[in-house]
């Protein structure tokens, strides 16, 4: 299954492009996963990108954010069978358009619209149930078997909402881990930058599905967060809102949080960095407002903890950021995503065999929940 899975750190595109080379000759029939930073020159980065969509015939890949922002980094995966490499056109929320840059930006001319479909003035709510019965699946993967598949790694633009309902149906046991990829519209003059083959796509997603996968798990870190509080119980909520906690206004629930640890704090600013965690599922909400009189605080996310979830309040203090990047030995093949913390930075050129390590401001996915942007934050996913 998995014949090669490295990660290179350099502050040079020759290392990398070494890197690369080195693996070309050996790995031309297999399936390729792969991600690159673009923070290097324009012609440089054009001769990592080819090389690298034509490293094998069957490749999958994105644009990346650097893990430290004086490094270029590039992951790769090589795949021998038991692998399928799929790409997704199944549609999410469209995102605000703001400004006069989205009226110009280039569309792929095989996603799907929706404004020929539903016109203006839309109710999304009833678009989005719509579309999510057929439960469709992404192309390359139809004839898979629902229990066949243990692992998806993939890459999404920012309306991953179909495609996370999607895998979720029709392959419920698998563990999945995604990455929003970096914005590069002053790059490539794409929102995202996905790769299928030799072909460029800016919106929907690419990603491979394994079958056979022995012992996989996956996990999650939150860097630097700190518990404010004990266990609650939300008991009123509704989409991102979360209305009351305990049968209490949540608000004040926090103020007295801030208060009780002595935290500089008089509002409830989102700079500040609350978090939300769920003790179930272990995905962490930001919260990004919050009214004292009222009680509801509003979480960064489509859909926030459901009633009866057992919740508690978390902080990322300012002196959790400022780190060197490190990694252990890893015990198994490791795939791991970070939210990208610009107070990231490495000392040294390295290069990192069994793990494919990618980064972005736009964030990670982890099983079926909405992008997690927390800096720092990683999922991980370990195949033996």
């Amino acid at each position: 299954m998995l014949v090669h899975t490295s990660t290179i750190f350099s502050r040079s595109s020759t290392a990398i492009l070494n890197h690369i080379s080195q693996l070309s000759s050996q790995y031309s029939r297999h399936h390729l996963l792969f991600s690159l930073s673009p923070n290097v020159e324009a012609s440089e980065l054009s001769q990592l990108v080819q090389n690298l969509t034509t490293l094998s015939s069957n490749t999958v890949g994105c644009l990346s954010a650097p893990a430290a922002m004086d490094m270029v980094s590039c992951s790769l995966a090589v795949f021998d069978g038991n692998c399928v490499p799929f790409r997704s056109t199944i549609p999410g929320i469209p995102l605000p358009q703001v400004g006069r840059w989205h009226s110009f930006r280039k569309k792929d001319k095989n996603a799907p619209s929706f404004e020929g479909e539903y016109g203006e003035g839309l109710d999304w709510e009833d678009v989005w149930s719509k579309r999510m019965s057929t439960q469709e699946r992404p192309d390359g993967l139809e004839d898979l078997q629902r229990d066949s598949v243990n692992a998806l790694i993939y890459f999404s633009d920012a309306s991953p909402e179909g495609l996370r309902s999607s895998l979720h149906a029709n392959f419920p046991t698998a563990s999945k881990i995604g990455l929003v990829p970096t914005s590069t519209p002053f790059i490539t003059g794409r929102p995202v930058t996905l790769f299928r083959n030799q072909r460029i796509w800016e919106s929907g997603a690419v990603g491979v599905a394994l079958s056979h996968a022995k012992n996989v798990r996956s996990m999650l870190d939150y860097h630097g967060l700190v518990s404010l509080s004990s266990t609650m119980t939300v008991s009123e909520s509704e989409g991102n809102l979360v209305n009351t906690l305990d049968r209490q206004n949540p608000s004040q629930l926090l103020l007295s949080a801030i208060r009780e640890h002595n935290l500089a704090v008089t509002s409830l600013d989102p700079e500040e960095e609350f978090y939300l965690m769920s003790e179930e599922t272990q995905i962490a909400y930001a919260i990004t407002a919050g009214d004292p009189s009222r009680g509801t605080i509003s979480l960064n996310t489509d859909q926030g903890p459901g009633v009866g979830s057992r919740v508690r309040f978390y902080h990322r203090p300012k002196s959790s950021s400022g780190r060197t990047l490190t990694f252990g030995q890893p015990r198994a093949t490791t795939f791991k995503f970070m939210a990208a913390d610009d107070s990231v930075s490495m000392q040294d050129d390295t290069v990192l065999d069994n793990v494919f390590f990618s980064a972005s401001e736009n964030g990670f996915l982890y099983q079926q929940h909405a992008a997690c942007t927390i800096p720092g934050a990683t999922a991980t996913l370990e195949i033996e």
